[in-house]
C-alpha cells in the first residue's frame, strides 16, 4: 500500500537537509482519500509502540544484573553510566530512537499537508487533522524530555531545543530551535489537537480530546507551570476519571504474571516505549523503591515478581509492550500535585485519598491526613513515582524537580565503581546520535 511506501521513505528523515538530493517521486507520496491519511496514522506498530526507552533507561527506578553486563551493547553500557557520547546505536538497518521519533513527526507532517485536499470531509477531516497534531506534539515532547535540558522560563530562550520540522521538504535545512520555541510549538500543536479531536476515539490507540488535554497538562507539569497544569488536568479528569480498583480481581489479578488487561478502563491513550536496559530479563527494580510500598498496597504484588532478594517488574498496562501511555490515574496525580502547589490542600488530599482507596486493601485503608503543604507535596510525588513506575516519566520528573532544588543525585555501581549524575548536569540532555550530527550538521548537546 502507498502508506507503507511512504513509511519507508520517512525512515530517511533523520533531520537532515542533504540526505536526499532530489525530490521524492510524487507517485510515492500520493494520498487519494481521508482513508489513506488515517491509514498512515493507524500504523500503530511504529506510531504507538516505538517510544523513546532512553528516558526510563536513564532513570533511577532500576539497576542491571551485573551478570549480564558483558551481554549488552557498548551503547547500552554507555547509557547506563550516563556517558557523554555514543549512547545510541547508529541508524543502520533498524534505526534508532531519534529516527523513530522523527519518523512519526514526518508522518504527522505528511498527513497535515495532504489532508487539506479533503476539507469537505467534515468531522472525519477534523479528527484526522487533530490526530496528526497530537502525534507531532507528543513526539516532540518525548524528544524534548530526552535531548534537551529541563525547562526554566528565565533561561529557555538560551537553551538548545529541537529541530522543528513542520513540513515534508527533505531539502529544507533545519537547525535546532531554542527550548522556548520548542515548547511553544508543542503547546500550539496540542491546543490545535484539543479543538479538533473527538471526546471518544474509535480506539485508545488513536488520540482523543481527553488525551490531548492530558498531554497539555504533562507539558505544563514538565515546565513547572502549575496553574496551567492544574487547569488542563482538571479538564481532562472531568472527561475521563475511571480508575482501576486494585481490590477487584476482575480488574487486577495479582496472582498472575500479567495482572492487567490491555486497553483497560483507566487507559486514555495507548502508547509503549522500547525496553532498552529495563528489560526484566536482566534488570531489577530498585529495592528501596519496592520497600516504599506498604504491605497493604496491592500495587506491590501487582507490579513486582520476587526473585530471592530482588524484584522484576510485571506491572505494564500492556501485556506485550512497556506501557508508556496516559491514564486517568496519571491525570489525577498531575491535578493533585498542582493543587497542592497552588495551596489547594483540601482538594489535593481528597484526590490522594481517592487514588489510595483504589490501591490499598479495603479493610486496611485509612484516609491520608494533611500535615504541612511541604509534606503533602512530598507524599504526592512519592505516590506519583510508585503509581507511574516504568512509564518513561521518572527522568522528566527528576529534571523538573532538580530545577526547583530537589537535589536528586542518580547513582549506579559499575564494576565496583560508583557512577554519579549530579543535579542539573549537562548530561540530562542526552547526546544526540552521532550519525545524526554527522549527516544533519546540527549542534550536539554540550558536555
Amino acid at each position: 500500500m502507498k502508506y507503507i511506501i511512504l513509511f519507508i521513505l520517512s525512515l530517511f528523515l533523520l533531520s537532515c537537509s542533504k540526505f536526499l538530493n532530489e525530490k521524492p517521486d510524487e507517485k510515492l507520496s500520493a494520498i487519494n482519500s481521508l482513508e489513506d491519511c488515517q491509514a498512515i496514522l493507524d500504523r500503530n506498530l511504529y506510531v504507538s509502540k516505538f517510544g523513546i526507552g532512553a528516558m526510563e533507561s536513564s532513570s533511577d527506578n532500576f539497576y542491571l544484573n551485573p551478570d549480564f553486563w558483558n551481554q549488552i551493547s557498548e551503547e547500552n553500557r554507555n547509557m547506563y553510566q550516563w556517558a557523554p557520547e555514543n549512547i545510541f546505536t547508529t541508524y543502520g538497518l533498524t534505526g534508532n530512537e531519534w529516527s523513530y521519533c522523527y519518523d512519526n513527526i514526518f508522518r504527522a507532517n505528511t498527513v497535515l499537508e495532504e489532508v487539506e485536499k479533503f476539507k469537505q470531509g467534515g468531522l472525519e477531516y477534523g479528527n484526522i487533522k487533530g490526530q496528526a497534531y497530537f502525534i507531532r506534539a507528543h513526539h516532540y515532547l518525548q524528544a524534548a524530555w530526552t535531548w534537551a535540558l529541563a525547562y526554566e522560563k528565565t533561561s529557555a530562550s538560551s537553551k538548545l531545543g529541537l529541530p522543528l520540522r513542520t513540513g515534508t521538504n527533505f531539502n529544507e535545512e533545519v537547525g535546532r530551535s531554542d527550548l522556548e520555541q520548542t515548547y511553544q510549538q508543542i503547546i500550539l500543536d496540542t491546543r490545535k489537537a484539543i479543538d479538533l479531536l473527538p471526546t471518544l476515539p474509535m480506539h485508545v490507540f488513536r488520540p482523543s480530546k481527553p488525551a490531548a488535554i492530558a498531554l497539555l497538562a504533562r507539558v505544563f507539569l514538565s515546565m513547572n507551570q502549575y496553574d496551567s497544569c492544574y487547569k488542563y488536568a482538571e479538564m481532562a479528569w472531568s472527561l475521563r476519571s475511571d480508575l482501576l480498583d486494585f481490590n477487584n480481581q476482575l480488574e487486577v489479578d495479582t496472582s498472575v504474571v500479567k495482572p492487567f488487561q490491555n486497553f483497560n478502563k483507566e487507559v486514555i491513550f495507548e502508547y509503549a516505549s522500547l525496553l532498552e536496559l529495563t528489560n526484566q530479563q536482566y534488570s531489577f527494580i530498585d529495592t528501596n523503591l519496592v520497600a516504599s510500598y506498604s504491605l497493604h498496597d496491592i500495587r506491590k504484588p501487582a507490579f513486582f515478581i520476587r526473585l530471592g532478594n530482588q524484584f522484576t517488574f510485571k506491572g505494564s498496562y500492556n501485556n506485550g509492550y512497556n506501557f508508556a501511555g496516559i491514564t486517568a490515574a496519571e491525570v489525577l496525580l498531575m491535578k493533585i500535585e498542582a493543587a497542592a502547589r497552588l495551596n489547594r490542600s483540601t482538594e489535593a488530599v481528597e484526590g490522594l485519598n481517592l487514588l489510595l482507596k483504589h490501591r490499598i486493601k479495603t479493610d486496611q485503608f485509612s484516609p491520608y491526613l494533611f500535615s504541612t503543604t511541604q509534606q503533602l507535596i512530598a507524599d504526592i510525588l512519592m505516590e506519583r513515582r510508585k503509581e507511574l513506575l516504568m512509564r518513561g516519566l521518572r527522568f522528566m520528573d527528576i529534571k523538573r524537580l532538580n530545577v526547583l532544588g530537589a537535589g536528586i543525585i542518580l547513582k549506579r555501581i559499575v564494576n565496583d565503581m560508583e557512577v554519579l549524575l549530579l543535579p542539573n548536569d549537562l548530561r540530562y540532555a542526552l547526546a544526540i546520535p552521532e550519525d545524526v550530527i554527522a549527516i544533519s550538521r546540527i549542534v550536539q548537546n554540550p558536555r
